[in-house]
């Protein structure tokens, strides 16, 4: 009886730690990886100019 409620309560502190992290992360990853990809995404979409520019140049 005490192993089960052991685990039991083991699992549900994983369980609620990992939807604690992923909640965490999904309220996080909209302030920091939107703009994190838009810069990432302005700088390639840049080097793609500039490398088309001087192909066709």
């Amino acid at each position: 009886m005490y192993t089960f409620l052991y685990s039991t309560y083991r699992w549900v502190c994983i369980s609620s730690f990992l939807l604690y992290i992923s909640v965490g992360i999904f309220h996080i990853s909209p302030c920091i990886v939107l703009p994190f990809i838009m810069f990432l995404h302005s700088i390639s979409v840049k080097n793609l100019l500039n490398f088309s520019k001087s192909v066709l140049a």
